[in-house]
């Protein structure tokens, strides 16, 4: 490979913009590439074998699994794009990777990846008007943020409650719920006149813009893993220890593809001899 001769800007690369990816991964594509950038111009090293192994190497220790298996993609998606038309350094890209040994990741959600219902009052009660109905959006549907901000208001109507027709990954369609006493706030504060969420000019909120502006309030009073994505999570944890939904029901509530990302994700653990009923 050769030497680095250019550098990301302010926009993410046109594969990761155009790739099927979620909010949090596009975002953390961009960062792992431009960490590499840095590496490679601190290190004084070029492009090669042997600095996209030491750049991993350096930082496998002080990551997570999957943040570690996100960074190797997007580095390896971006070699491969900016070298699309060289035939023997994508042969060379593909060796590579094909020795970097990615770790197993955990894909239940831990405690520290979810919040209880308590803490998503305190929370809500704490954020900015607009974050906190957001907030309390996110977690009451369950709905990821990119279906979050397309919810248009045709597509939602009212008896007792907000009932909300949501299209979701791969096109597909699911109904979610808001309490009314919500959703007339959030018609309140955000008048939309297309979407449900719009911004004060009337433009259809960006995920990046919801996924920053959560986590900088969160950190301020105190929560400092939040995000877009753990009101869904905490839903679902919600539906399982609060409701006793089982897994086909959450599944269905979240508009997961299969019952055994449900499965994996939030039903782990040894049940007790009290789990069992013998007392």
């Amino acid at each position: 490979m050769t030497q680095i001769t250019e550098k990301l800007g302010g926009k993410s690369p046109i594969i990761f913009r155009n790739k099927s990816l979620s909010v949090n991964s596009k975002i953390g594509y961009k960062i792992a590439v431009k960490q590499f950038l840095v590496y490679l111009k601190r290190t004084g090293q070029k492009e090669d074998k042997d600095s996209v192994h030491s750049f991993l190497e350096e930082i496998r220790v002080t990551i997570k699994p999957a943040t570690f298996n996100l960074k190797t993609q997007a580095i390896k998606e971006y070699l491969f794009a900016k070298y699309q038309n060289s035939p023997s350094q994508l042969f060379g890209i593909q060796q590579t990777f094909k020795g970097i040994k990615k770790p197993k990741i955990q894909k239940a959600i831990l405690p520290d990846a979810y919040l209880t219902i308590k803490q998503i009052e305190d929370l809500s009660e704490k954020l900015t008007v607009k974050i906190s109905l957001i907030a309390q959006t996110l977690f009451w549907t369950g709905a990821r943020v990119s279906e979050l901000i397309n919810i248009k208001l045709e597509n939602i109507q009212t008896n007792k409650k907000a009932i909300i027709r949501i299209i979701g990954k791969g096109n597909k369609e699911r109904t979610v719920y808001l309490p009314l006493s919500i959703y007339n706030l959030v018609r309140g504060v955000f008048r939309g006149k297309v979407y449900l969420f719009e911004t004060a000019s009337g433009k259809q909120y960006h995920p990046v813009n919801v996924h920053r502006e959560i986590k900088r309030q969160g950190k301020k009073f105190g929560y400092n893993n939040i995000y877009p994505h753990i009101f869904r999570h905490s839903k679902a944890m919600y539906l399982k220890n609060e409701k006793k939904l089982s897994a086909d029901q959450i599944a269905k509530a979240l508009g997961h593809s299969s019952i055994l990302t449900t499965l994996q994700s939030y039903f782990h653990g040894i049940p007790t001899a009290e789990d069992q009923g013998i007392d």
